[in-house]
């Protein structure tokens, strides 16, 4: 018997202001403890929350001084210089807000079929603006909301310019559009993308 089960997944995308693509990643988020209680709760009728905001920050991912994976001593060139590269935060289950909250939207386009909740949000940034974590919460942040799912990923800054560079484009302007695309699949595992179905609901 497969278990029921409880997973997201996150879609960033990064547009030029006339619409042109520039990048585009996926992977995995992290569902919170906070966001599987308020589920179970949620079906249990003592709860009547519901997830349509989400949030970006800055946090998830820093320029700092690498560290040896296994002395955990931290890592010097040949000339005692610093070595130095972008480190991805660590996501956890007692996680209750993102690290450093930069923007946030309940302005969601939202869909829902076959145990698919799907969100997608649109948020307007700075080119040098490095944004690189989201997550769902239930209110905006004034409320202290609860969040049901957090991820890092890396920041829309390295994102453009690699794209940049490897493509030698221009990138002109002084924003970019960031469209995240989330999924919260509920299903029998490991069969949730079985679920979806691009031919869904619009609940907004």
């Amino acid at each position: 018997m497969l278990s029921i089960g409880l997973r997201g997944e996150l879609s960033t995308s990064l547009f030029l202001p006339d619409g042109t693509l520039l990048c585009s990643q996926t992977c995995d988020n992290h569902i919170t403890n906070a966001g599987i209680k308020s589920v179970c709760d949620l079906i249990a009728g003592i709860t009547p929350l519901s997830y349509r905001y989400i949030q970006i920050g800055r946090g998830g991912e820093s320029y700092e001084q690498l560290v040896d994976g296994e002395s955990g001593l931290p890592i010097y060139d040949l000339e005692g210089h610093p070595v130095m590269g972008w480190v991805m935060q660590n996501v956890s289950d007692t996680d209750t807000e993102l690290f450093a909250a930069y923007a946030e939207t309940g302005n969601l386009v939202q869909a829902v079929q076959n145990g698919v909740y799907q969100m997608t949000a649109v948020f307007q940034i700075p080119l040098d603006v490095p944004i690189s974590e989201a997550g769902v919460f239930a209110g905006p942040a004034g409320m202290v909301p609860k969040m049901l799912a957090k991820q890092v990923f890396s920041n829309t800054v390295k994102m453009w310019q690699a794209r940049r560079d490897a493509t030698k484009s221009v990138v002109t302007g002084t924003f970019v559009q960031l469209q995240i695309d989330w999924k919260i699949f509920f299903g029998r595992d490991p069969q949730y993308e079985s679920l979806y179905d691009p031919d869904i609901d619009i609940i907004s």
